[in-house]
């Protein structure tokens, strides 16, 4: 299992491959739960004025990476390096382990 920070720099890095700067556009990362085969999808969103928004895959954890403090961990290193919006989807319930705090 790599680290937390090692995790967040292979995403970031994946997320800068497709930032191409426009004034205009929106780009977030959407960490996605799939409870069902027990993994965390990372997408790279992005879109335009009058096009299509699109998702772009960026990682999946999965087995023992299908952690809630593990994705934690990771969550904090990659809000140090980047400045996009990070939205959590289908994390209804969970808490983080850290502060209790709901998943947002």
């Amino acid at each position: 299992m790599l680290s937390p920070k090692k995790q967040a720099d292979i995403i970031n890095e994946r997320a800068e491959k497709y930032f191409i700067p426009n004034i205009r556009a929106r780009y977030q990362i959407n960490i996605v739960n799939d409870r069902f085969d027990k993994r965390y999808n990372f997408f790279f969103l992005k879109g335009r004025p009058n096009h299509f928004t699109r998702s772009l895959p960026l990682r999946t954890l999965q087995g023992e990476e299908y952690d809630i403090e593990y994705l934690e961990a990771i969550y904090r290193e990659l809000k140090k390096q980047t400045n996009f919006t990070i939205k959590f989807i289908c994390f209804d319930g969970q808490r983080w382990h850290s502060n209790d705090a709901e998943v947002r």
